[in-house]
């Protein structure tokens, strides 16, 4: 997942074909969630608030020793005709399957940090507060088995909070990656202390409350690694100091049925039909050469193309990463109007 981001750059196919002769594994479906929490900022030019990131162990397969947001992949089990009889009616309206992703990204945010996203079966609008005990069986019994979520769900009689998870944005691993997910990016404005960390799991080492601007610091120096779409979407919340204007931005996000999946393109690349690329050819690309990721939006994306001249798009090489977005983006009229 470190190859996502790109350079600036005259336009090429060489990629392109290249990509076209390697098998693409099917993405797996996952979910994860954006934790916010109020903070009063140090200065008017810091955001009011704090993002949750925690870091993956240095063992694991995928994003080893970055730091990403708690999710994680579907399991059959959040799919269970059970949840109806618990989630609130309102949520019965919405796609099963949507449902399903927001209950595997409170499920997975529980077994990885403790936190319990989940409300009373009733007029009580305060998340459900367990005991550390608790907390310590209960997610070790979901991790082994993510059906004693549910278990857990209907011993305390309550619900995960689904309605107050709202879609952010929806990537997808690009085509060249060995484990690919299709994951869904809900955000959680949560009330003051009540996402309160209470342990790690074997999938985290550690985790922090920071403000997305420091995060991006800290990543420029080399003092903390993100996963490109954690880049992406800090890089967002950077622009929007406050949670009004975040609130806000909820209502012009990207649909989810335009996945940000790269498109991308390498000017200095010199390869044939018979070259094969691979993760560390990107990686050897952005060192040496220029790469360009292009995203919806951008003049020059293939499937969901904006406006002439219309800029969506990562820099990536020697000096490091450029980004650069088209404020008029509208995500409602994309199409295929790329000169590629």
């Amino acid at each position: 997942m470190l190859f996502w981001f790109g350079r600036p750059a005259l336009p090429s196919t060489c990629l392109a074909r290249c990509f076209s002769s390697i098998a693409m594994p099917p993405p797996k479906l996952s979910a994860t969630v954006i934790i916010l929490r109020r903070h009063t900022p140090f200065s008017e030019h810091q955001e009011e608030y704090k993002v949750l990131l925690m870091k993956r162990a240095a063992k694991m397969r995928v994003g080893a020793n970055m730091f990403v947001f708690p999710g994680g992949v579907l399991d059959p089990a959040d799919s269970s005709s059970r949840w109806k009889a618990l989630l609130p009616e309102t949520s019965h309206v919405e796609d099963e399957g949507l449902t399903a992703l927001r209950i595997t990204a409170i499920r997975e945010t529980f077994e990885e940090t403790g936190v319990f996203l989940s409300k009373p079966n009733g007029p009580d609008d305060h998340l459900v507060q367990l005991t550390e005990d608790e907390i310590s069986t209960w997610t070790a019994r979901s991790s082994a088995d993510a059906a004693n979520f549910l278990d857990l769900c209907e011993t305390k009689q309550c619900h995960p909070d689904v309605g107050h998870l709202k879609h952010w944005i929806r990537f997808v691993t690009p085509v060249f990656e060995s484990r690919r997910f299709d994951t869904e990016f809900f955000l959680y404005i949560a009330k003051g202390e009540e996402a309160s960390v209470i342990k790690h799991n074997a999938e985290s080492s550690q985790h922090r409350w920071v403000y997305p601007h420091q995060a991006l610091e800290l990543f420029a120096r080399k003092k903390l690694f993100l996963a490109p779409p954690q880049w992406y979407i800090l890089k967002e919340l950077s622009l929007l100091p406050k949670l009004t204007e975040v609130e806000a931005a909820l209502r012009h996000r990207p649909p989810r049925h335009i996945p940000f999946q790269p498109h991308f393109v390498a000017p200095d690349l010199k390869v044939d039909e018979n070259t094969k690329i691979t993760p560390e050819t990107l990686m050897t690309l952005a060192s040496q050469h220029m790469l360009t990721g292009i995203l919806p939006g951008d003049a020059q994306h293939p499937q969901f193309a904006g406006p002439a001249h219309s800029r969506h798009r990562f820099t990536w090489g020697p000096t490091g990463i450029h980004f650069e977005r088209d404020p008029t983006i509208d995500y409602q009229h994309l199409g295929k109007q790329s000169k590629l």
